[in-house]
């Protein structure tokens, strides 16, 4: 059909004249309003770098090899070579995760208290 690619040219140059047409009258940005902070998303983004602390601590704990050369009483071996905790550590690895995140709680909190969000001379 030896119309098809003029046909195509065509509809390719409107459809762009009417894309840009779109872009340039009906989704237009919203217009700025000034806030004095991030509202809400202060906490939310504290709270998520709580839980990321966590989350990491808890892999460090059952997923790294680290904790299993700090303490290798707790570990033994299976098998097929893999280490694997022991039933009778598992009190253990789970006090030394509430001391670590106890730990990482109080260093938060005297971040908190000693370094002032606002600098004296702003």
């Amino acid at each position: 059909y030896t119309l098809a690619p003029a046909l195509a040219a065509i509809a390719t140059f409107i459809e762009m004249r009417s894309d840009m047409w779109k872009l340039n009258h009906l989704h237009q940005r919203p217009n700025v309003m000034k806030t004095r902070g991030l509202g809400v998303w202060s906490s939310a983004l504290k709270l998520i770098g709580w839980l990321s602390a966590f989350s990491n601590l808890l892999i460090f704990a059952f997923t790294s090899s680290q904790m299993r050369a700090w303490f290798p009483d707790w570990y033994s071996d299976s098998g097929d070579g893999k280490s694997v905790m022991k039933d009778s550590s598992a009190a253990d690895v789970m006090f030394t995760l509430w001391m670590i995140e106890h730990a990482f709680l109080l260093i938060g909190f005297f971040v908190r208290v000693m370094i002032p969000s606002i600098p004296r001379n702003v």
